[in-house]
């Protein structure tokens, strides 16, 4: 989880990058939900 959370991070950091923009939208969605996920579970 702390890792995917630093992904989102660096791709809102790096909104220049190439592969921050083509991947950044998707992989922050599925983050969100991984983290809602976890929370339900663990919170």
């Amino acid at each position: 989880m702390l890792r995917r959370l630093l992904m989102v991070a660096w791709v809102k950091s790096h909104e220049d990058n190439e592969t921050a923009q083509s991947q950044g939208v998707t992989y922050t969605l599925e983050t969100e939900k991984l983290a809602e996920k976890y929370l339900r579970n663990f919170g």
